[in-house]
Formats: C-alpha cells, sequence, structure tokens
C-alpha cells in the first residue's frame, strides 16, 4: 500500500475511533453526575515573561499569552495558528526552500535574529515549528527584551511553556483528529501524553508523542513556462496530484526528581521529524495549485530537530537558583527543480536537474540566575548566560546539470553547477540583571542591564561552473551594554500604568558571496565587494508606555500600549538576484511607532467576546549607502495593521456543557523584497475565520472544526530560489486551504 493510501486507511481508523469515543463518552454520560457550573469571569493568566511567575495583568509590558485550553478551542496545532492572532507580529520566508526559511518581525523589527525564539528556558531558531502539543501557554513579548533575553531579542520573544509533570498524581490526555481540504485529502493528527508517577511526591516523568499528516493541495502537469522560448521540448508524464503530502512525529520526555528536601532536577528530551514530498508553493498567484514543469521531478524536504536540557531549581534563603542547560541539533534539507537552468544560463536544451541544500545547526547553551523573593520593597533577578552555535549551509557536489560538460566539449571540466560549504561560529557571553524597588504601594521601578561579548566567523568555500573557486573567512566582534528602565503606578481601581525604556542589539556578521560573479549586481546596487564583506551590529532605543485595566469583578479586561522605536545601523538583506547570493548591509536609520489593544469581555455567563489590534509605521529614515532603498520607504514584511477576534458561547444540552466558537485574524498589506530588490512586490491583506463546536462527554470532548473557514488563500511571502527565479514566475508560500474536521479528546 502506498503512503497516500496507509494515509486514508489511518484516517478512517480515525473517524471510526472517533466514533467510538463518542458512544462510549455518551454511556459514560448517562451515569455522570450533572457538571459543576462553569467559572464565572475571565480566566486568570500566569506568566514568566520576566523569569519569575506573575499574573498577566501586574507584568508593566505588552504581552499575548494564550492558555492551554484557548490553543484547544482555536484549533493551534501550529506556529501559524497562533502567530497570525497575535497583534504586531509578522512572518515571511526569508531563504532558499520552505523547511526552516521563516523569520519574525514584532513591532515592525524585522531581519534574522530579531526576534527570540524559547521552549522554556532554551533559546532555539526563529525558524522552528514545533508542534502545539502538551503546552501549559504560549507568551508572546512585544518590545526590546535585551536584559533578561539578550541579543535576538530586539524585537521581543515568543515562549513556548511546556506542561511539567507532576508528583501527586498519574493522568492521560489523548486527542485524535480527522479532516478533509479543499483541495487535498484526508489529514490526520493523533497526540497524547501521560504524566507517570515514578515515585510518589519524590520522581515523575511525563510522555507526550504526536504525529500529524497533511494532505497536499499541489499538483504536477507537463508544460512549458510561457517565459521560456516555444521550442523548448517537454517531457511527457502523468499528471500527479497532490505532490506536496507533509508529516510530522515527535516525542517529549520530561522528568522531573526531587532532591533533598527541595532540589528539583528536570531533564528533557524533544525531537520532532517533519517530511514534505514536494514544495508547496503556488505559481505567481496563491490560488494557483498547479505546477507546469518540463519533468516530473519532485522537490522533497524534511527537517529533523532535537533538544536535550537540564534544569535545576535550588532554593536559597530568600530566592531560587535556576539552572538551564541545553544542546540542540538541527538538519535540513531541500531540494529544488531547477530543470530551466540550463536554458536561462546557457541556451542549451533543459536538463533534468534538482538543486540540493543542507543546513546543519548544532548550540549549546547555559544558562544560572539567582530570582529572589525577599519579603522587603527590593527584588533582583540576576545571571550569567553562555552559548556557542556552530550553522553549516552546503550545496553538495550533486548539484549538477548532467551533460553540461560534454556539450560545451569538456570547457568546464565537470558537470556540477556550483559547490558550497558556509560555516558561521558564534559564541556568546552575557552577564544581567534586573533590579525592582517599590516606592510604595503604589509605584515601582526597575532598573536593568546586560552586558555581553559576542564573536561570529565565517567560512566560505565554493567552486563550481557558475562560481570562481573561492575560499572567504572573516571575524566580527562585538562587546556592548544594553540598559532598560521601567516605572509602573497601580492605581485605587487596581489599574496598572507603565512606562519603560530600554534598548535592544543584534551582532554583526560576514557576508560571503562570489566577488567575481556579483560584481554587477553589487555595483547595481551601490556596493562594492570589499564594502559589502562585513556587517556591523545594530541596535535599537524604545520607548513604551501602557495600561492594564480590570473591571466588573474580572469580566472586562482591557490592555493597551503604544511604542516609538528608532533603530539605527539597520542590518537589511539585500538580494542579488543575476548572482543568486544576497548580502547584509547597515542601511542608515530607521523609525517604528505604533500601538497595541486587547480587549476581553465575559458578556455573562454563557457569552464572551474578544479582540486585539495593532499598529506599526515602520519606515527607512536615513538609508544610508543603499541605493535600493529609499527614505521613507516602509520596512519589509511588516504590514500596518494586524488584528484578531472572537466570539464564543457557553451551554448545556441534555445535561452537557458545549461550546461554539467563531475566530477572525487580519493581516495587512506588505512588501516582499526577496526577489525584486528594486521594486518590492506587495503581499495583499487576508483574513481568516476559523470555527469550532465542542460537546463534553464527561471525560470525553468531542467537536467539529472548520479552518479557514471562507477559503482565503494568503501570499505569506514569496519564497527566493536556491539558484534563479524564473523570470515572471515568483513561488508564492500561500496558507492551508478551508479545512473540515471531527476530533476527540479524553482526560483521565
Amino acid at each position: 500500500m502506498n503512503d497516500r493510501g496507509s494515509s486514508r486507511l489511518f484516517a478512517r481508523f480515525q473517524i471510526s475511533a472517533l466514533a467510538a469515543l463518542l458512544t462510549a463518552g455518551t454511556a459514560e454520560a448517562q451515569q455522570d453526575p450533572a457538571p459543576e457550573p462553569q467559572a464565572v469571569g475571565l480566566t486568570e493568566v500566569v506568566v514568566s515573561a520576566r523569569k519569575r511567575d506573575e499574573r498577566l495583568q501586574d507584568v508593566p509590558m505588552s504581552i499575548s499569552a494564550f492558555d492551554a485550553t484557548t490553543l484547544e478551542r482555536t484549533s493551534t496545532t501550529s506556529f501559524v495558528d497562533y502567530a497570525e492572532r497575535v497583534p504586531n507580529l509578522s512572518f515571511a520566508a526569508a531563504r532558499s526552500g520552505p523547511v526552516g526559511s521563516r523569520q519574525l518581525a514584532i513591532r515592525g523589527v524585522y531581519g534574522t535574529g530579531t526576534v527570540g525564539f524559547y521552549v522554556d528556558d532554551t533559546p532555539v531558531p526563529e525558524s522552528m515549528d514545533p508542534a502545539v502539543t502538551d503546552l501549559e501557554r504560549i507568551e508572546v513579548l512585544r518590545g526590546p527584551q535585551g536584559t533578561l533575553y539578550g541579543a535576538r531579542s530586539m524585537g521581543g520573544t515568543v515562549r513556548l511553556i511546556t506542561r511539567q509533570p507532576e508528583l501527586d498524581r498519574p493522568s492521560f490526555t489523548g486527542h485524535a483528529s480527522a479532516s478533509i481540504s479543499d483541495p487535498g485529502d484526508l489529514n490526520h493528527l493523533i497526540e497524547g501524553s501521560a504524566n507517570l508517577v515514578l515515585s510518589p511526591e519524590r520522581a515523575a516523568m511525563r510522555i507526550a508523542a504526536y504525529q500529524r499528516a497533511e494532505s497536499g493541495m499541489f499538483s504536477r502537469v507537463p508544460g512549458r513556462d510561457p517565459v521560456l522560448p516555444p521550442s523548448t521540448p517537454v517531457s511527457t508524464f502523468t499528471r500527479r496530484s497532490p505532490v506536496d503530502d507533509a508529516t510530522t512525529e515527535g516525542m517529549q520526555l520530561d522528568g522531573l526528581v526531587l532532591v533533598g528536601e527541595s532540589v528539583t532536577v528536570r531533564p528533557r528530551i524533544w525531537a520532532q521529524r517533519f517530511r514534505i514530498d514536494g514544495f508547496p508553493l503556488a505559481d505567481r498567484e496563491p490560488r494557483n495549485t498547479e505546477h507546469r514543469r518540463l519533468f516530473d521531478l519532485d522537490e522533497p524536504g524534511s527537517d529533523d530537530w532535537q533538544l536535550y536540557s537540564v534544569g535545576v531549581d535550588a532554593p536559597l534563603p530568600g530566592g531560587t537558583v535556576v539552572s538551564s542547560t541545553s544542546v540542540f541539533r538541527r538538519e535540513i534539507e531541500n531540494r529544488e527543480d531547477a530543470s530551466e537552468l540550463a536554458t536561462l544560463l546557457f541556451g542549451i536544451p533543459p536538463s533534468r536537474t534538482v538543486l540540493h541544500s543542507i543546513t546543519t545547526a548544532r548550540r549549546f547553551a547555559h544558562e544560572t540566575r539567582y530570582v529572589s523573593s525577599w519579603s522587603g520593597d527590593w527584588q533582583l533577578t540576576a545571571g550569567a548566560f553562555f552559548s556557542e552555535s556552530r550553522d553549516l549551509y552546503e550545496f553538495p557536489p550533486d548539484n549538477v546539470i548532467p551533460g553540461i560538460n560534454a556539450f560545451f566539449g569538456g570547457a568546464f571540466g565537470s558537470d556540477v553547477i556550483f559547490t558550497l560549504r558556509r560555516e558561521s561560529i558564534t559564541r556568546e557571553s552575557a552577564a544581567f540583571g534586573e533590579l525592582s524597588y517599590a516606592f510604595s504601594d503604589r509605584l515601582s521601578g526597575t532598573v536593568g542591564a546586560r552586558w555581553f561579548d559576542n564573536r561570529v566567523s565565517t567560512k566560505l568555500d565554493q567552486s563550481g561552473i557558475i562560481l570562481t573557486t573561492e575560499s572567504l573567512s572573516g571575524v566580527q566582534r562585538e562587546k556592548q551594554v544594553n540598559p532598560k528602565v521601567s516605572l509602573s503606578y497601580t492605581l485605587s481601581s487596581g489599574d496598572l500604568l507603565y512606562a519603560s525604556a530600554s534598548e535592544g542589539f543584534r551582532v554583526g556578521g560576514v557576508n560571503t558571496f562570489s566577488e567575481s560573479l556579483c560584481a554587477g549586481d553589487l555595483a547595481g546596487v551601490g556596493l562594492d565587494a570589499a564594502g559589502a564583506r562585513s556587517f556591523d551590529s545594530d541596535s535599537l532605543r524604545s520607548y513604551e508606555i501602557g495600561a492594564k485595566t480590570e473591571r466588573f469583578d474580572r469580566r472586562v479586561k482591557l490592555n493597551g500600549s503604544a511604542f516609538y522605536i528608532r533603530w539605527r545601523d539597520v542590518q537589511q538583506s539585500v538580494p542579488l538576484v543575476t548572482c543568486g547570493f544576497a548580502v547584509t548591509v547597515n542601511a542608515g536609520e530607521a523609525r517604528s511607532m505604533g500601538a497595541e489593544l486587547d480587549a476581553s469581555v465575559e458578556l455573562d455567563d454563557d457569552w464572551s467576546v474578544g479582540a486585539a489590534v495593532g499598529y506599526t509605521d515602520a519606515e527607512i529614515r536615513d538609508p544610508g549607502s543603499v541605493s535600493t532603498i529609499e527614505r521613507g520607504a516602509r520596512l519589509a514584511q511588516v504590514p500596518e495593521w494586524t488584528g484578531s477576534a472572537y466570539l464564543e458561547h457557553r451551554f448545556t444540552w441534555q445535561g452537557r456543557p458545549g461550546f461554539v466558537r467563531a475566530d477572525y485574524t487580519y493581516t495587512g498589506a506588505s512588501l516582499s523584497p526577496n526577489n525584486s530588490p528594486l521594486d518590492p512586490r506587495e503581499r495583499p491583506s487576508y483574513s481568516i475565520v476559523n470555527t469550532r463546536v465542542g460537546l463534553t462527554f464527561g471525560s470525553i470532548e468531542a467537536a467539529v472544526f472548520a479552518t479557514n473557514l471562507l477559503d482565503e488563500r494568503a501570499n505569506l511571502s514569496d519564497i527566493p530560489s536556491m539558484a534563479l527565479e524564473l523570470p515572471g514566475r515568483p513561488r508564492i508560500v500561500t496558507n492551508r486551504p478551508r479545512t473540515i474536521g471531527i476530533d476527540a479528546r479524553v482526560r483521565f
């Protein structure tokens, strides 16, 4: 049986399993007592944004937080599902290949390394997409987090907080889902987690595993793109559909051991494996699901990663010492059909050419901090951090145009188009601290700083038909201090007012490109090879004011903030389209200002409604020496408006609690310079509507859901090609089509 047939069989099995669960749940419902009344008021959310547990409403910064219940009721399974609901957060593909190419922006601060991405206390690459399973909550911190989180958080930080083992009771949660997409086929999701008490009050383990399969929506048909000469031959093959099925599998093992009377040790292993049969990219416009190609060539991708970590909490008089040590490993592979390459570059007949890239990452990170719990007016969080990252980007020697050397009478010596190996090593050392003082019962202040020493070294080796044989290397080093100061005031009503000033910082680096091949591109954008070899650090200062309010016994919550950011020596990626490289340059100065507003209302015991909106006005104030960037130009990949809203109704049917929920998200238009730096392409605005209806039968909750109900096809980003974009044929990252399904959760 082929993979697609197995997927259908598995999905049908899940539908049968869901029906069995519902039958069992109905029988259980006949014996269960009536449910307890549902809680009144909005859910209280506790966050650890300042590396100590606090009520969301008590933290003087702009934060979006989603607890486990919200993630379930919004059918959230991946990054895109929750990212579109966060005001002033945006994302785009910025590297070749759809796997591992995502970059984030918060409040207009966009580019590699501007947004921190964490799993608990462990920093991981922002391009990761860990499955949203067995999470306690997700926190998105807006604004520079330079003191507690470091150089990668100059725009903000995204944190996934996992569920921890419990020492007092075993438990199990299971979730199965089956759905169908249009266009597409059957999708399925199955996941489960178990809390095992190994030794009462001394040791416990939590195990979670998941598998998700998404049917493809693209087809491949024989055809010739209009940009190619009419005489270009097309091979004969049968239409293939779909060509982009994807699977995600993973497992988490979390331990909790009490050593002595109070020291806890928390080991973890989290591994995830992603496979996709072909590029899930639309040609020219998002609704085009047909790939017209000269040959029937697959474009598979994969992303495998493992995260190993150990955390230790050791209480001391007046506080706790927290230590976190982690090792992260990752390997990404992408393959791209480049059959038109021979015709475009050399004017010869097309050949069956598939380009291949491999990206590997290795990261060690350690942090030890002290978190006070003093009884007086002072509180302190202080610690030290060290990490070493090794990133390797390769085009191996299998990137060939078959027979090209023979076609040109052996002039090239081989069929290898290019081979490239770029290795970067980044070492970061830091000491940080935040000291808070309560001037009175209502007025508090915080000062903080982070000293760091960052060193980046890069080495490039390249050769091939279209590259000169070169070996390049460089080193960039930076030492600096990031300060922060904030004040907060609590009104007699309990409302919180706050103001802060902080700095964010991103390390510089080294550009690697072919000097001979890219000379014309560099000259076209006003650069020379010597000046483009490296780029300096950039930094920003951010000023924020905000308020957090609650009314009517916490039935109404209204949080708002406004910010102004001055960004200096902005690192901007400039694609060198003809030679296929890109360089990062410091493009003068930028300014970003805007606001967020987040409101939630519990209308009565049965109805709740909420909305969040973000506005960002981000533009270049001084383009510096980069001729492709104009004064007043909007910052790339940043929409002006983002927003979301929801409406939820809770009800009781035949003694069983249930709910109906609808969610709406809006993302405004933005500009993408990935493939057209002189004339950035517009990414139109888009809106997504999701709905979900659920009913509880004892320990089982069953639901029917629809994601992307209106079947919106969004332009999430055009993607850089591994070689050359076929003129007039951008390849566009788009969202999933309308998907309708059923699922069930069981807890005991």
